[in-house]
């Protein structure tokens, strides 16, 4: 049986994040500032027009379906076309005015 030397050795060798960085990323990305994982700030012009858009385009929905129960489905299509319309103007004034022209 023929016994082969082995050597081995350890070399611990420190990382390299706060030389290159400084030790604010150690706590993550960009610091210890915590923020939310979004790309909009709470109260953003795009996040309210978009809660418009979607409470809007749901009851312009349920009253096109109202509508088409009592007048039929040509006066809810007629009825769907004049709330887009009315929407993308309303979604227009919102996103160029950069308000909620509500408040």
């Amino acid at each position: 049986m023929n016994l082969l030397p082995v050597r081995s050795a350890s070399s611990m060798a420190s990382p390299p994040t706060p030389a290159l960085f400084g030790t604010f990323a150690l706590a993550g990305w960009g610091g210890s500032t915590p923020e939310a994982a979004r790309a909009t700030y709470i109260g953003h012009v795009s996040q309210v027009a978009n809660k418009w858009l979607l409470g809007t385009g749901l009851a312009a929905a349920a009253a096109a379906m109202l509508i088409g129960r009592l007048g039929g489905p040509r006066n809810a299509l007629i009825a769907m076309a004049v709330f887009a319309i009315i929407i993308a103007g309303h979604q227009f004034s919102l996103r160029w005015h950069g308000r909620n022209i509500l408040s």
